[in-house]
């Protein structure tokens, strides 16, 4: 089963058309009125649970909010005696349902929700036919994603014999004029009262790109001939440990996407198929490390700590760990904001000179069918410029999706990444590159999606981009079509 990262969601009107008893199960297990005073179960209504809002109790009612893969639910349960909060007898009186748009798309998922979900809310129960008691017993969860896409360039680079048709200055979408296999991934995981573990197999083009060297071609993009072959086709390997005892705490190890930035990694978890030039240059895509999170408020206010081996890499460069944390703030059922911080020396036998990025972002529901969202970076590394300076870039993004029907959305984005000194786009020529990206989706089929995209990137570089005839442009107009599966 699939379970999507969390996010903050569009929400339509609540129906009460769905059956209760054929769908959700809820059992009070004790009056604390806590989120461990509850179980509950999705597997009628043909969904996955995420997560359990704390409950509200207020005399013989209880109120319970459960967020689910597909939808979310808000059930109130009523106790069938005459007393107080905690008798042992409760009935449903009432189930309200509310199914995101285009079977479960969100909104960007903040790099707080690419963790694996807490192993409590995930628990599997099994009945001692002795006693009739439920038990937790562990679980493995299976899922599979397919990405292809097409994409062409009318700056007509399968003309240059010199390099592979390319999109400048791109990154999952590098390839141009013919079809890529961008990513087969195939998911494992296991599941414990407390612990869990997630698994990422990664094949194809996504793979390589994550394992090849920070350093840039000529003209942006990966430097595959420094790929770890070793590890390239683990994607995520992630250990998770919550207690039942501390809800609000979750420790994690092993490797990870970043906490860094708007957008995720994969295709599937984004409006937009292209990731943005602030996505691809201005921060990590992913890190070997550890990370803490509380929350002192749930489901409202966390705080996350992380330690990593560096940037891309699965090992240490030099003798000085990068230092990330995060602080997420769902501030209602409409807008979530999002601090994050990463810092350390990078590079290779260096731990002086530090480099550093600040980033920001804000999702917003303006309307049961509008969404919005932006992000801001500001980035800085020592000792990079050739007279042993500084070097800074800077930029932000901007994009809304409309979801016109369940099976159909379109996202505009738009921004700018100013590169002050050429050394995040390694061009070494100071420049502001401008992109603009307009994305439809179709959901054809449960599990089947297809996109079509088109870009237009712009740098006040005039020679930035190649062309087929050997010249360069300051323009690079692109068009792409792609298929998203989810098994």
């Amino acid at each position: 089963m699939t379970i999507r990262a969390l996010g903050l969601v569009l929400f339509i009107a609540f129906s009460n058309s769905a059956s209760a008893e054929d769908c959700a199960k809820v059992e009070v297990l004790d009056g604390d009125c806590q989120i461990k005073s509850v179980k509950v179960t999705l597997s009628g209504c043909s969904d996955d649970l995420i997560s359990i809002s704390k409950p509200t109790c207020s005399g013989d009612l209880m109120k319970i909010k459960v967020r689910g893969a597909n939808s979310d639910y808000r059930i109130e349960m009523r106790s069938q005696k005459d007393g107080a909060w905690g008798a042992s007898s409760w009935a449903m009186t009432r189930f309200r349902t509310s199914p995101r748009m285009a079977g479960g798309k969100d909104l960007p998922k903040t790099k707080n929700d690419r963790a694996p979900v807490s192993p409590a809310t995930l628990e599997v129960e099994k009945k001692d036919a002795a006693t009739g008691e439920s038990k937790v017993v562990s679980a493995f969860q299976f899922s599979a994603y397919l990405d292809l896409y097409y994409s062409h360039n009318f700056n007509n680079t399968r003309a240059n014999t010199t390099k592979d048709p390319q999109n400048n200055l791109r990154y999952y979408d590098w390839y141009a004029d013919q079809l890529g296999l961008n990513l087969v991934e195939f998911t494992i995981k296991h599941v414990r009262k407390e612990t869990a573990f997630l698994l990422d197999l990664d094949f194809g083009q996504f793979a390589d790109i994550n394992a090849s060297a920070p350093a840039l071609q000529g003209r942006g993009g990966p430097n595959f001939a420094t790929a770890d072959e070793i590890s390239k086709h683990i994607g995520q390997a992630i250990f998770t440990y919550t207690p039942t005892a501390a809800p609000g705490f979750i420790f994690e190890a092993g490797k990870m996407a970043t906490h860094v930035g708007l957008e995720l990694m994969k295709s599937k978890d984004n409006w937009n198929y292209s990731r943005s030039a602030l996505f691809g240059y201005g921060g990590p895509f992913w890190h070997t490390g550890i990370h803490a999170g509380y929350s002192p408020i749930q489901n409202v206010l966390s705080v996350n700590a992380y330690v990593y081996n560096g940037w891309n890499t699965i090992y240490e460069t030099n003798s000085s760990p990068t230092y990330g944390a995060q602080v997420k703030w769902v501030v209602n059922d409409r807008t979530t904001w999002v601090y994050n911080y990463i810092g350390g020396p990078e590079q290779p036998g260096n731990s002086v000179n530090w480099k550093q990025v600040h980033e920001s972002n804000l999702s917003w529901t303006l309307t049961p069918t509008l969404a919005f969202a932006s992000s801001f970076l500001y980035g800085e590394e020592d000792g990079v410029r050739a007279d042993g300076g500084k070097a800074n870039w800077y930029g932000t993004q901007a994009g809304f999706k409309w979801q016109t029907t369940p099976f159909f959305y379109v996202s505009p984005r738009v921004e700018f990444l100013r590169d002050s000194h050429g050394y995040a786009l390694g061009s070494l020529v100071p420049q502001t590159l401008w992109t603009y990206t307009a994305t439809t989706s179709f959901l054809l089929s449960e599990g089947f999606e297809f996109r079509f995209e088109g870009r237009l990137d712009y740098s006040t570089e005039k020679s930035r981009f190649l062309r087929g005839n050997g010249t360069t442009s300051a323009y690079q107009p692109t068009v792409l079509g792609a298929i998203l599966v989810t098994m």
